[in-house]
Protein backbone atom coordinates (compact mmCIF):
# COMPACT_ATOMS: atom_id res chain seq x y z
CA UNK A 1 0.00 0.00 0.00
CA UNK A 2 2.38 3.61 -1.44
CA UNK A 3 2.15 6.18 0.50
CA UNK A 4 1.71 4.83 3.91
CA UNK A 5 3.72 6.64 6.37
CA UNK A 6 6.25 5.68 9.08
CA UNK A 7 2.80 6.94 11.69
CA UNK A 8 0.60 4.98 9.70
CA UNK A 9 2.51 1.60 9.60
CA UNK A 10 3.46 1.99 13.75
CA UNK A 11 -0.80 2.81 14.54
CA UNK A 12 -1.37 -0.19 12.48
CA UNK A 13 1.48 -2.47 13.68
CA UNK A 14 0.07 -1.39 17.56
CA UNK A 15 -3.59 -2.15 16.37
CA UNK A 16 -2.96 -5.22 14.67
CA UNK A 17 -0.24 -7.15 16.78
CA UNK A 18 -1.59 -5.89 20.39
CA UNK A 19 -2.55 -9.50 21.33
CA UNK A 20 0.40 -11.32 19.76
CA UNK A 21 3.02 -8.82 21.84
CA UNK A 22 1.12 -10.28 24.63
CA UNK A 23 1.10 -13.32 24.35
CA UNK A 24 4.95 -12.93 23.40
CA UNK A 25 5.45 -11.49 26.81
CA UNK A 26 5.95 -8.23 25.03
CA UNK A 27 5.16 -4.78 26.27
CA UNK A 28 4.02 -2.12 23.23
CA UNK A 29 7.32 -0.26 23.28
CA UNK A 30 8.01 0.22 19.35
CA UNK A 31 11.19 1.81 18.10
CA UNK A 32 12.12 1.99 14.96
CA UNK A 33 16.24 0.35 13.78
CA UNK A 34 15.54 1.38 9.82
CA UNK A 35 12.92 3.03 8.17
CA UNK A 36 14.39 2.46 4.73
CA UNK A 37 16.64 0.11 3.10
CA UNK A 38 19.58 1.21 0.96
CA UNK A 39 17.87 -1.45 -1.41
CA UNK A 40 14.49 -1.27 -2.96
CA UNK A 41 13.53 -4.30 -1.24
CA UNK A 42 14.78 -3.87 1.60
CA UNK A 43 12.45 -4.23 5.01
CA UNK A 44 11.51 -1.38 7.49
CA UNK A 45 12.65 -2.99 11.28
CA UNK A 46 11.33 -2.05 14.49
CA UNK A 47 12.62 -3.08 17.95
CA UNK A 48 9.26 -4.42 20.07
CA UNK A 49 9.56 -4.71 23.83
CA UNK A 50 12.08 -3.26 26.42
CA UNK A 51 14.87 -5.02 28.70
CA UNK A 52 15.66 -8.77 28.20
CA UNK A 53 12.08 -8.89 26.88
CA UNK A 54 12.79 -7.75 23.12
CA UNK A 55 12.29 -9.11 19.94
CA UNK A 56 12.48 -7.62 16.16
CA UNK A 57 9.82 -6.67 13.81
CA UNK A 58 9.81 -7.05 10.15
CA UNK A 59 8.35 -5.20 7.74
CA UNK A 60 7.74 -5.87 3.81
CA UNK A 61 7.92 -2.30 1.87
CA UNK A 62 5.34 -1.40 0.05
CA UNK A 63 6.28 -2.47 -3.40
CA UNK A 64 7.93 -5.72 -2.34
CA UNK A 65 4.83 -6.50 -0.06
CA UNK A 66 5.82 -10.45 -0.14
CA UNK A 67 9.74 -10.09 0.86
CA UNK A 68 9.19 -11.13 4.28
CA UNK A 69 6.98 -13.85 3.82
CA UNK A 70 9.43 -14.85 1.36
CA UNK A 71 12.89 -15.10 3.51
CA UNK A 72 10.28 -16.98 6.11
CA UNK A 73 9.14 -19.63 3.73
CA UNK A 74 13.24 -20.44 2.23
CA UNK A 75 14.04 -20.33 5.92
CA UNK A 76 11.39 -22.79 6.84
CA UNK A 77 12.32 -25.22 4.18
CA UNK A 78 15.83 -24.80 4.53
CA UNK A 79 15.49 -25.23 8.58
CA UNK A 80 13.47 -28.66 7.63
CA UNK A 81 16.10 -29.62 5.09
CA UNK A 82 18.95 -29.83 7.23
CA UNK A 83 17.30 -31.53 10.35
CA UNK A 84 17.52 -30.21 14.27
CA UNK A 85 20.96 -30.01 14.39
CA UNK A 86 22.24 -28.45 11.29
CA UNK A 87 19.13 -26.44 11.02
CA UNK A 88 19.32 -25.24 14.07
CA UNK A 89 21.01 -22.16 13.27
CA UNK A 90 17.89 -20.80 11.48
CA UNK A 91 15.49 -18.83 14.07
CA UNK A 92 12.43 -19.94 14.04
CA UNK A 93 9.63 -16.57 14.24
CA UNK A 94 7.50 -15.86 17.14
CA UNK A 95 4.57 -14.93 15.06
CA UNK A 96 3.93 -14.22 11.26
CA UNK A 97 1.68 -12.39 9.12
CA UNK A 98 0.27 -9.58 6.93
CA UNK A 99 -0.03 -5.73 8.04
CA UNK A 100 -1.35 -3.35 5.39
CA UNK A 101 -1.46 -6.05 2.86
CA UNK A 102 2.76 -6.23 3.54
CA UNK A 103 4.23 -9.47 5.27
CA UNK A 104 5.71 -9.25 8.73
CA UNK A 105 8.24 -11.64 11.00
CA UNK A 106 7.94 -10.94 14.48
CA UNK A 107 11.50 -12.67 15.36
CA UNK A 108 13.66 -13.29 18.84
CA UNK A 109 15.98 -10.57 19.34
CA UNK A 110 19.54 -11.41 19.15
CA UNK A 111 22.32 -9.25 18.76
CA UNK A 112 24.54 -8.50 16.02
CA UNK A 113 28.33 -8.89 16.55
CA UNK A 114 30.11 -5.42 16.60
CA UNK A 115 31.34 -2.94 14.99
CA UNK A 116 34.08 -2.27 17.06
CA UNK A 117 37.51 -3.26 15.79
CA UNK A 118 38.84 -4.94 18.80
CA UNK A 119 36.06 -7.03 19.84
CA UNK A 120 34.98 -7.98 16.23
CA UNK A 121 38.30 -9.43 16.41
CA UNK A 122 38.24 -11.50 19.37
CA UNK A 123 34.81 -12.83 18.30
CA UNK A 124 35.55 -13.60 14.57
CA UNK A 125 38.74 -15.59 16.25
CA UNK A 126 36.04 -17.92 18.76
CA UNK A 127 33.13 -18.38 15.57
CA UNK A 128 35.30 -18.77 12.81
CA UNK A 129 36.22 -22.20 13.32
CA UNK A 130 32.49 -23.23 14.21
CA UNK A 131 31.27 -21.89 11.05
CA UNK A 132 33.81 -24.01 8.81
CA UNK A 133 32.89 -26.65 10.82
CA UNK A 134 29.05 -25.68 9.97
CA UNK A 135 29.51 -25.38 6.47
CA UNK A 136 31.81 -28.34 6.34
CA UNK A 137 29.47 -30.43 7.86
CA UNK A 138 26.46 -29.13 5.28
CA UNK A 139 28.76 -30.14 2.48
CA UNK A 140 29.60 -33.30 3.30
CA UNK A 141 26.40 -34.62 4.09
CA UNK A 142 24.00 -33.36 1.74
CA UNK A 143 25.58 -33.14 -1.39
CA UNK A 144 24.04 -34.63 -4.18
CA UNK A 145 25.51 -35.09 -8.20
CA UNK A 146 23.76 -32.78 -10.84
CA UNK A 147 23.68 -35.56 -12.96
CA UNK A 148 19.97 -34.45 -15.47
CA UNK A 149 20.26 -32.42 -18.24
CA UNK A 150 18.54 -29.89 -16.59
CA UNK A 151 20.80 -29.86 -13.55
CA UNK A 152 24.06 -29.06 -16.06
CA UNK A 153 21.91 -26.07 -17.52
CA UNK A 154 21.91 -24.58 -14.22
CA UNK A 155 25.91 -24.68 -14.47
CA UNK A 156 25.73 -23.97 -18.12
CA UNK A 157 23.93 -20.88 -18.52
CA UNK A 158 25.61 -18.62 -15.22
CA UNK A 159 28.88 -20.04 -16.87
CA UNK A 160 28.09 -19.10 -20.58
CA UNK A 161 27.00 -15.68 -19.36
CA UNK A 162 29.88 -14.53 -17.09
CA UNK A 163 32.14 -15.51 -19.89
CA UNK A 164 30.56 -12.70 -21.87
CA UNK A 165 30.24 -10.43 -19.65
CA UNK A 166 32.33 -7.38 -21.15
CA UNK A 167 31.84 -5.54 -18.24
CA UNK A 168 33.95 -8.70 -16.20
CA UNK A 169 37.10 -7.86 -15.56
CA UNK A 170 39.22 -10.63 -18.20
CA UNK A 171 40.22 -12.78 -15.35
CA UNK A 172 36.67 -13.40 -13.99
CA UNK A 173 35.81 -13.79 -17.50
CA UNK A 174 38.69 -16.17 -18.31
CA UNK A 175 37.42 -18.05 -15.09
CA UNK A 176 34.42 -18.43 -16.29
CA UNK A 177 35.48 -19.82 -19.67
CA UNK A 178 37.92 -22.52 -17.85
CA UNK A 179 34.99 -23.94 -15.67
CA UNK A 180 32.97 -24.10 -18.85
CA UNK A 181 35.43 -26.26 -20.85
CA UNK A 182 35.93 -28.28 -17.72
CA UNK A 183 32.18 -28.65 -17.68
CA UNK A 184 31.32 -29.70 -21.13
CA UNK A 185 34.42 -31.56 -21.68
CA UNK A 186 33.81 -33.73 -18.83
CA UNK A 187 36.52 -32.93 -16.60
CA UNK A 188 33.97 -31.62 -14.26
CA UNK A 189 31.25 -33.56 -12.60
CA UNK A 190 28.70 -30.88 -11.12
CA UNK A 191 27.23 -31.61 -7.74
CA UNK A 192 24.67 -29.45 -5.17
CA UNK A 193 25.16 -28.57 -1.90
CA UNK A 194 22.44 -26.47 0.27
CA UNK A 195 24.11 -22.35 -0.31
CA UNK A 196 22.94 -19.53 1.63
CA UNK A 197 23.99 -17.00 -1.13
CA UNK A 198 25.22 -14.19 1.13
CA UNK A 199 26.80 -15.60 4.04
CA UNK A 200 28.83 -12.39 5.71
CA UNK A 201 29.21 -11.20 8.95
CA UNK A 202 25.96 -9.12 8.56
CA UNK A 203 24.04 -12.36 8.31
CA UNK A 204 25.32 -13.50 11.58
CA UNK A 205 23.59 -12.94 14.78
CA UNK A 206 24.66 -13.97 18.52
CA UNK A 207 23.69 -17.27 20.12
CA UNK A 208 24.24 -16.44 23.73
CA UNK A 209 21.34 -16.09 26.92
CA UNK A 210 21.21 -12.16 28.14
CA UNK A 211 23.56 -12.78 30.91
CA UNK A 212 26.11 -13.69 28.45
CA UNK A 213 26.88 -17.17 28.93
CA UNK A 214 26.73 -18.97 25.26
CA UNK A 215 24.11 -21.87 24.75
CA UNK A 216 24.73 -25.37 23.64
CA UNK A 217 25.55 -25.88 19.84
CA UNK A 218 26.61 -23.78 17.51
CA UNK A 219 27.17 -20.38 18.77
CA UNK A 220 25.66 -18.40 15.93
CA UNK A 221 22.82 -17.80 14.00
CA UNK A 222 21.97 -17.35 10.47
CA UNK A 223 19.50 -14.70 9.17
CA UNK A 224 18.08 -13.64 5.55
CA UNK A 225 17.85 -16.98 3.61
CA UNK A 226 15.48 -15.45 0.94
CA UNK A 227 18.58 -16.16 -1.65
CA UNK A 228 19.48 -19.55 -0.30
CA UNK A 229 19.33 -22.65 -2.13
CA UNK A 230 18.36 -26.45 -1.38
CA UNK A 231 20.15 -27.05 -4.60
CA UNK A 232 22.93 -24.71 -4.54
CA UNK A 233 26.87 -24.13 -5.33
CA UNK A 234 29.51 -25.74 -3.40
CA UNK A 235 32.58 -23.62 -1.66
CA UNK A 236 30.88 -19.38 -2.68
CA UNK A 237 29.11 -19.55 1.15
CA UNK A 238 32.59 -20.78 2.71
CA UNK A 239 35.00 -17.79 0.26
CA UNK A 240 32.36 -15.15 1.18
CA UNK A 241 33.06 -16.82 4.95
CA UNK A 242 36.60 -16.08 4.39
CA UNK A 243 35.80 -12.28 3.13
CA UNK A 244 33.74 -11.73 6.06
CA UNK A 245 36.29 -13.69 8.78
CA UNK A 246 39.72 -12.47 7.04
CA UNK A 247 40.63 -16.35 6.89
CA UNK A 248 44.62 -17.16 6.16
CA UNK A 249 45.58 -18.32 2.76
CA UNK A 250 46.29 -21.55 4.42
CA UNK A 251 43.24 -21.97 6.80
CA UNK A 252 41.16 -21.45 3.20
CA UNK A 253 43.19 -23.68 1.16
CA UNK A 254 42.50 -26.41 3.85
CA UNK A 255 38.69 -26.30 4.46
CA UNK A 256 38.99 -25.58 0.18
CA UNK A 257 40.82 -29.09 -0.07
CA UNK A 258 38.52 -30.66 2.77
CA UNK A 259 35.04 -29.45 0.89
CA UNK A 260 36.60 -30.94 -2.38
CA UNK A 261 37.62 -34.14 -1.02
CA UNK A 262 33.83 -34.58 0.16
CA UNK A 263 32.54 -33.96 -2.63
CA UNK A 264 34.68 -36.24 -4.39
CA UNK A 265 36.09 -33.53 -7.20
CA UNK A 266 39.61 -31.85 -8.14
CA UNK A 267 40.54 -28.86 -6.26
CA UNK A 268 40.58 -27.04 -9.04
CA UNK A 269 37.10 -26.74 -9.12
CA UNK A 270 36.85 -25.08 -6.41
CA UNK A 271 36.84 -21.92 -8.21
CA UNK A 272 34.42 -23.75 -10.97
CA UNK A 273 31.72 -23.74 -8.24
CA UNK A 274 32.82 -20.02 -6.83
CA UNK A 275 32.50 -18.76 -10.77
CA UNK A 276 29.47 -20.70 -11.37
CA UNK A 277 27.67 -19.05 -8.28
CA UNK A 278 28.90 -16.00 -9.59
CA UNK A 279 27.68 -16.13 -13.12
CA UNK A 280 23.97 -16.98 -11.20
CA UNK A 281 24.05 -13.75 -9.47
CA UNK A 282 25.01 -11.76 -12.69
CA UNK A 283 22.07 -12.83 -14.50
CA UNK A 284 19.99 -11.36 -11.25
CA UNK A 285 20.78 -8.28 -12.53
CA UNK A 286 17.36 -6.52 -11.19
CA UNK A 287 18.71 -7.88 -7.75
CA UNK A 288 22.06 -7.24 -7.43
CA UNK A 289 23.32 -3.62 -9.05
CA UNK A 290 26.33 -4.26 -11.23
CA UNK A 291 28.75 -2.45 -10.01
CA UNK A 292 28.37 -3.85 -6.34
CA UNK A 293 28.76 -7.71 -8.16
CA UNK A 294 31.58 -6.67 -10.02
CA UNK A 295 33.60 -5.76 -6.70
CA UNK A 296 32.19 -9.15 -5.45
CA UNK A 297 33.13 -11.18 -7.77
CA UNK A 298 37.00 -9.87 -8.07
CA UNK A 299 37.18 -10.18 -4.30
CA UNK A 300 36.06 -13.22 -4.27
CA UNK A 301 38.32 -14.77 -7.35
CA UNK A 302 41.29 -12.72 -5.67
CA UNK A 303 39.97 -14.78 -2.33
CA UNK A 304 40.49 -17.97 -4.39
CA UNK A 305 43.98 -16.71 -5.81
CA UNK A 306 45.27 -16.12 -2.20
CA UNK A 307 44.82 -19.27 -0.94
CA UNK A 308 46.36 -20.72 -3.97
CA UNK A 309 43.13 -22.48 -5.59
Amino acid sequence: MPGVSLFDLKSAINDTLANTFIECGLSRDLSVIRAESSVADGTTIYAVGRGSNRAILLVSPAKFPEVVSQDQAKAAAMRNYLGEELGSVILNPLAQGHILNRSYALMPFRRTYGDNRLFWALQRHQMKRQVIEWLQAVNARYWVIADSASDREQFIRPLQYLSTMLAADQNIRGAASTALDRLLTGKFQPCFVPMHNDLWKGNFLQRIHEDGRCKAGYRFFIIDWRGSRINGFPIYDLVRVSLSYNLTPNELNSAIIRATAALQCDPVDALTYVTVALGEIALRVDQFPRDRFLQLARDCIMEMQRAKI
